[in-house]
Formats: structure tokens, sequence, C-alpha cells
């Protein structure tokens, strides 16, 4: 229960982004100029880079199943390290290159989350997923207005690096707490 539920708070730290990154499109628009088209792009990108990791993430976590604690807080800290070099990001193929990066690193958790809650409660799988799936929600509806209160009192950029140092300490917290709870193994 204690993986479970470390798991499924994790879910929703790798959500913050999806929901909080859409506070910060405005702001973004501004500072590079971006048109229509230009969001567009921005948006494909992120999405895509997204799906593609999913589909190919799955495959990862299954040929390196011991190393699933890793993964999941790999996931975390390269999602926040790719949305800090948003915040520092130059130009317009930097920022692209950043949110995409970061999208993909993001959706890695998926397949690694929901295979070990798939696995360690056979009986219980539904119960699981939709409280993995509230845990993101929760993170994707907090988020914004953690944002905008941020705003008040930093810059776009400041938040990004405020967004990286709490998900740096989630990813050592995942470490430390799954490494010494141990994950189940998975059935052969």
């Amino acid at each position: 229960k204690r993986v479970a539920g470390t798991i499924i708070s994790g879910h929703g730290f790798q959500h913050m982004y999806a929901d909080g990154f859409l506070v910060l499109l405005p702001i973004l628009k501004d500072v590079f100029g971006l048109d229509a088209v230009s969001l567009g792009i921005l948006s494909t990108a992120r999405q895509a880079a997204g799906g593609l990791l999913s589909m190919g993430g799955g495959f990862l976590v299954d040929m390196f199943a011991g190393k699933r604690v890793l993964f999941l807080a790999g996931s975390l800290f390269l999602m926040a390290l790719a949305y800090l070099v948003v915040g520092v990001a130059p130009n317009f193929a930097i920022l692209v290159l950043g949110v995409s990066a970061g999208s993909a690193a993001g959706s890695f958790w998926h397949p690694i989350g929901l295979g070990i809650l798939s696995y360690t409660f056979p009986r219980n799988r539904a119960l699981m997923m939709s409280l993995h799936r509230s845990s993101g929600s929760i993170g994707e509806t907090v988020t914004p207005l953690l944002v905008a209160a941020a705003l008040v009192f930093t810059t776009w950029r400041g938040v990004l690096v405020g967004g990286f140092i709490i998900i740096t300490i989630v990813s050592v917290t995942l470490i430390i707490v799954l490494s010494k709870l141990g994950l189940p193994e998975r059935p052969k």
C-alpha cells in the first residue's frame, strides 16, 4: 500500500507541468512573439513527443524491469530539467525542444507506474488505475492556481526554476522511499 501511495502521489507531481504550463503560454506568446501557427507547433510538438515516448516507454520498462525506481524518478527529474531548459530558452527552437523533451520525459511515468500498480494489485486494478488518474487530475487542477500565485512574486522563468527544485526533491524522495520499500516483483 505504501508503494502504491508513493506512485499515485508521484503521479500528481508528474501532471503538475501539464496544466501549469498552460498558465505560462500567454507569457511565452508575448516574450517570444509567437503567433497562432507557432503556438500550434509548440502544442503539437509537446503532445507528439509525449505520445511517442509512452509507446516506446513500455518496451523499455519491460526490458529493464530492475530499473523501475530509477525510471520513475528519472522521468520526473528529466521532465523538470527539460522545463528548466524552457526557462532559459533564448529562442523558439530551444523552446520547442525543451517543451517536447519535458512532455516526453513526463509521459514515461505512465507505463512504469501503471505497470507496477497493475501487477501488484491484480484484484484491484480498476481502483488503482482510478486513484492514479485522480492524482494526476489533482496535479492538473491545483497547479494552475499555484503558478498564477507564484507569478505574483516571481517571473515565468522563476516559476520554472522553482518547479525544477520541487521536482528534484520529489525525485530524490522517490528513489529513497521506493528503494527502502522495494518494488514487488513482476510475475513471470
